[in-house]
């Protein structure tokens, strides 16, 4: 078991976890957080397992729901389904999917080392959605009115295929065992966090995220 200290946002209160591998969360994880929003959520899913090729009971089971729920959703667009309070309109929900941890899926590839010293990196501003604004794009700034750092660098070009070959094939594989397809990832952005004290600021993705974490443990709030 190891202990890790971390910061939680905004407060920057200090905290200790602790993380042990063999016990802690894998697979596939709800990220629900109220009864319209899971109940949303298996709509998509219904529909996302029909066209994955499930059959109506499996897709029933699978949800724990009867068959009848499952007949009223799995033949519609996702952009069919109404959208309970809380999702934004802007959400791509034609790219839904559901959490999934998998771990150890790289490791022991030297991805890390190899990333860090043939990579040049960039210190970008903070940027985000405006949610209260129809969800635009706009930059982020301290309390003292200053445009705010990201406390993560970015890769000046992204991952440029040939340039890392270890992570490419790894790219690959994870396209290929999760069924992404090209028209989702077209290129995957690299972010180096140097410490302990790197952050990302709040924000959220208009769609679902394929995160691949090297190095030390990180915690993800």
């Amino acid at each position: 078991v190891e202990k890790i200290r971390w910061l939680e946002c905004f407060t920057d209160k200090e905290n200790v976890s602790e993380f042990c591998e063999a016990t802690d969360p894998a697979g596939n994880l709800e990220s629900n957080s109220s009864p319209a929003y899971k109940e949303y959520q298996d709509r998509l899913r219904a529909i996302a397992l029909r066209k994955e090729g499930h059959e109506k009971s499996e897709i029933a089971e699978a949800l724990g729901r009867p068959r009848r729920f499952v007949e009223t959703w799995w033949r519609k667009e996702p952009k069919e389904v109404p959208k309970p309070p809380g999702v934004h309109d802007y959400l791509k929900t034609e790219f839904w999917r559901d959490i999934e941890i998998i771990r150890g899926f790289g490791k022991g590839l030297g991805i890390y080392e190899d990333a860090l010293n043939t990579t040049e990196w960039v210190q970008p501003m903070s940027d985000g959605r405006e949610f209260k604004n129809g969800g635009g794009y706009r930059l982020k700034y301290d309390k003292e009115g200053r445009m705010r750092p990201q406390g993560n660098q970015n890769a000046k070009d992204g991952v440029i295929p040939g340039r890392l070959p270890k992570l490419d094939k790894l790219i690959q594989q994870v396209m290929v065992e999760q069924g992404i397809d090209d028209r989702v990832l077209k290129r995957p952005g690299l972010l180096w966090y140097p410490d302990g004290t790197s952050d990302a600021i709040v924000h959220r993705h208009e769609a679902w995220t394929a995160l691949m974490s090297f190095g030390s443990p990180r915690i993800l709030t």
